[in-house]
C-alpha cells in the first residue's frame, strides 16, 4: 500500500509542472508525511521520491547523498511531526532552501579549493547533491527558493569557480536551476525580474538561460518591462522569448522595433511576430468544423468536404432505399 502511494506520488512529480498547494490525504500529502516515518527505509524512499524517479522506477543517484542529507537536515530542524500537510509541505521547502544555500556557499569555496583525490570525491558529491536539490525544487513547485536559484546562477558566473568547474557539469547545473525559475509563475519570482533589468552585465547575463526555457504566458508582461532598460545580446534573446510564448499583448511593442535601426533586433523582432501570429492564427485546416464566418449559402452540415471526393464520387451514397429500389 505505501509502495502503491509513492509510486503515485512520482507521477504526480513527474507530470505536473505547477503545484500550488497540496491536498489533503492526496498521494503526494501522503509522500511528504512519510519523510517522518517510524521505517528508515520508508523515509529515505520518499526522500528520494522528492528528487527523482517515476511510477515505474525509483530515483537512485549513482553520487551523493541528497536522501540522507534532506532526512537529517529535516530531524534537525523540524523533529516533530506536522500536523497536516500543508505544514510538512512548508518545512520541506524550507529545508530545500536552506540545503541549496548551503550548497552555493560551498560552491565559492570550490574555488579556492586545490584538487586532490578527496576533493575529487568531495565534487561529485556537491554537484550530485545540487543536481537533487534542485529538481525537488522543481518538482514541489518551492518558488520562494527563486532567490536562491537566482544566486547560484550569479556563482557559476564566477571567474574563479569557472576554473574549477567542468564545463559540462556547469553547463549541465545552469540548466537545471533555469528549468525550475521558468517552471514558476512569473509574479512569484521577483528577485529573477530584478536581476533581468540590472544594469550590472553580470546579473543579466547570469539569468539568461532562463529565457531559453520560459513559457509562462503571464512572463511577457515582465519581459517587456525589463527589455526597456536592456540592450545588446540580452534584448535579442527577450524577443525570440517572447516570440516562443506568443502572447498577443507583445505585439505593439514588436512591431515598433521592426523598424529600429539596429538590424539584429530589427530581425528578431519580426522573426517573433511572425511566430505569434502563426501561433495565434486559427486555420480552418486544423478543425474539422467550418471557420465562423459569414456565408451567403446555407450549409447543410457543419463539417467541412472533403476536396478530394468532389468530382467524381455520389456523395449521396448513403440513400434511402424505397420500395422502387427494391423492385428494380
Amino acid at each position: 500500500m505505501i509502495k502503491q502511494q509513492i509510486a503515485e506520488a512520482r507521477t504526480l512529480l513527474q507530470q505536473r509542472t505547477r503545484i500550488c498547494n497540496v491536498e489533503e490525504h492526496s498521494s503526494l500529502g501522503i509522500l511528504l508525511m512519510h519523510l517522518w516515518h517510524e521505517d528508515k527505509e520508508i523515509r529515505e524512499v520518499s526522500a528520494l521520491s522528492i528528487a527523482g524517479g517515476t511510477a515505474n522506477e525509483m530515483y537512485k543517484p549513482h553520487y551523493g547523498h541528497f536522501g540522507t542529507q534532506l532526512l537529517t537536515t529535516l530531524k534537525q530542524e523540524y523533529p516533530d511531526k506536522p500536523g497536516d500537510v500543508n505544514e510538512a509541505y512548508s518545512n520541506v521547502g524550507n529545508i530545500l532552501k536552506l540545503l541549496l544555500y548551503r550548497t552555493v556557499i560551498d560552491l565559492k569555496g570550490l574555488s579556492n579549493m586545490h584538487f586532490s583525490f578527496l576533493s575529487g570525491s568531495l565534487y561529485l558529491a556537491l554537484l550530485a547533491n545540487c543536481r537533487d536539490q534542485i529538481e525537488s525544487i522543481r518538482r514541489l513547485g518551492i518558488h520562494s527558493a527563486h532567490y536562491e536559484l537566482c544566486d547560484l546562477l550569479l556563482t557559476l558566473q564566477s571567474v574563479n569557480l569557472t576554473a574549477r568547474l567542468n564545463v559540462q557539469d556547469a553547463n549541465v547545473i545552469q540548466r537545471l536551476a533555469a528549468h525550475a525559475l521558468a517552471s514558476f509563475d512569473p509574479s512569484h519570482t521577483p528577485h529573477l525580474w530584478n536581476l533581468m533589468k540590472s544594469s550590472a552585465a553580470r546579473d543579466q547575463k547570469a539569468v539568461q538561460p532562463v529565457l531559453d526555457a520560459l513559457h509562462h504566458p503571464r512572463a511577457s508582461t515582465h519581459i517587456l518591462d525589463a527589455m526597456t532598460l536592456i540592450t545588446g545580446q540580452q534584448k535579442i534573446k527577450m524577443l525570440t522569448c517572447l516570440g516562443r510564448i506568443g502572447s498577443e499583448d507583445a505585439l505593439p511593442t514588436l512591431n515598433c522595433l521592426t523598424t529600429t535601426k539596429n538590424r539584429a533586433v530589427r530581425s528578431a523582432a519580426k522573426s517573433a511576430v511572425h511566430n505569434i501570429i502563426s501561433k495565434n492564427k486559427v486555420s480552418p485546416h486544423h478543425t474539422l468544423l467550418r471557420p465562423n464566418t459569414i456565408i451567403k449559402d446555407e450549409k447543410t452540415s457543419l463539417l467541412r468536404p472533403n476536396k478530394s471526393h468532389d468530382k467524381g464520387v455520389d456523395n449521396n451514397m448513403l440513400h434511402i432505399i424505397d420500395t422502387h429500389d427494391e423492385q428494380s
